[in-house]
């Protein structure tokens, strides 16, 4: 059962999340890489463009964090499965789904491990979040 204070470090681990993918993305870590294979020319020019960027991005990152929250309270009422593991399958999951890039869109392997690493990183901190947060 979904209650707030099970919301809560879904929240927490979205904005740290979305932290974390600003400097990610950011020119001094991945961003003109990221940029150059994904051939995106350049950074959303207009204050709209940026703000529509990010509100997409933190929904995308909730969702994605409170199906990841259910799935760890169901592994809590399991004997066999784990909390790691089921973060294990998530990442499983993101790789497999994240490689379509490259297949289909002839993207460039660096695309892919920019991206899926960022995923694997934000399944791995939401988990932690979501696993060790004292109220919850």
């Amino acid at each position: 059962m979904i209650s707030m204070s099970s919301l809560i470090p879904v929240v927490v681990a979205t904005i740290a999340s979305g932290v974390l993918g600003a400097v990610w993305y950011s020119d001094k870590l991945f961003g003109v890489a990221w940029r150059r294979e994904s051939g995106v020319s350049a950074v959303p020019e207009t204050m709209e463009q940026v703000t529509k960027a990010i509100v997409t991005q933190l929904l995308q990152l909730f969702v994605m964090l409170f199906i990841l929250s259910n799935m760890l309270e169901l592994a809590t009422q399991s004997a066999v499965v784990t909390e790691r593991t089921v973060t294990a399958w998530a990442v499983v999951l993101v790789a497999a789904v994240g490689i379509g890039p490259v297949v289909w869109e002839k993207k460039s392997p660096t695309y892919y491990l920019i991206n899926a690493s960022y995923s694997t990183l934000v399944l791995v901190i939401g988990m932690l979040i979501i696993t060790k947060w004292p109220w919850a």
